[in-house]
């Protein structure tokens, strides 16, 4: 902890100091992620009447969609911005997924999604 290593550029002395900064980084990344996406979590808009209700949940290593009942596009993003999965599905869908921190956007709509 008190070493500089390659890959840190700055030592912060202490392991509760390495977990804040992860903190930290995570959470700017996940700022970043939602302006790269047009996600503003302060505004509350109403959504126009679902016609197709999807649901996205996370199971045990799997994002898992259901409800489809007609075509949608899905894309599962990580949180270094890497496309994971961009699809058309016409029925529901479990993608085995690495434990991680997912952005999951449905026709337009995105969520969050842990997969634990």
């Amino acid at each position: 902890m008190n070493y500089k290593v390659h890959e840190n550029p700055v030592i912060h002395g202490s392991y509760s100091a390495e977990v804040e900064n992860v903190r930290r980084y995570l959470t700017a990344r996940i700022d970043w992620m939602d302006k790269k996406l047009g996600y503003d979590p302060s505004v509350d808009t109403p959504a126009p009447p679902e016609v197709n209700p999807v649901k996205v949940y996370a199971n045990e290593n799997a994002v898992c969609i259901d409800g489809v009942i007609e075509p949608v596009q899905i894309s599962i993003i990580d949180v270094t911005g890497r496309t994971l999965v961009y699809k058309l599905i016409s029925n529901n869908t479990v993608f085995p997924i690495p434990k991680g921190f997912y952005f999951v956007t449905i026709n337009a709509k995105t969520v969050k999604c842990i997969v634990k």
